[in-house]
């Protein structure tokens, strides 16, 4: 079972096998050189199934490129579709999911990876 965590930065995280010795499972686009990305809306409460909208603060991303969202917390990417100027988003929270905040990997097809810290706030039903 020690093997999952590794496959799973291998696969995850752009790297082609374990055999690849210039791959480093864990290096993403350096915070200084990666683009902002937010969600709108940016909440959401146990229970929800909300479509979000996540755009970026650079021009050039390519949002047919993406080609998975990885959330670290209670939330389930159900569907994506890409517009020219934002990813649509359809995501699902379970009843019982977890207050607070949660992050977010992006996943190009390149390989590339962005690490969104703080991505959604799950927050309680009003």
């Amino acid at each position: 079972m020690r093997a999952a965590p590794a496959l799973f930065a291998l696969l995850a995280f752009g790297c082609r096998s374990e055999d690849d010795a210039d791959c480093d499972p864990y290096e993403m686009t350096s915070e200084a050189d990666a683009p902002t990305f937010t969600f709108t809306p940016d909440t959401a409460s146990p229970g929800d199934i909300v479509i979000t909208s996540l755009v970026s603060d650079s021009d050039e991303i390519d949002y047919s490129a993406i080609t998975e969202l990885v959330f670290y917390g209670d939330v389930v990417d159900c569907t994506t579709s890409a517009r020219d100027d934002e990813l649509l988003a359809t995501i699902a929270l379970p009843d019982d999911a977890a207050e607070g905040e949660v992050d977010m990997v992006i996943l190009f097809e390149d390989g590339e990876t962005i690490w969104v810290e703080g991505a959604l706030n799950i927050v309680a039903a009003p």
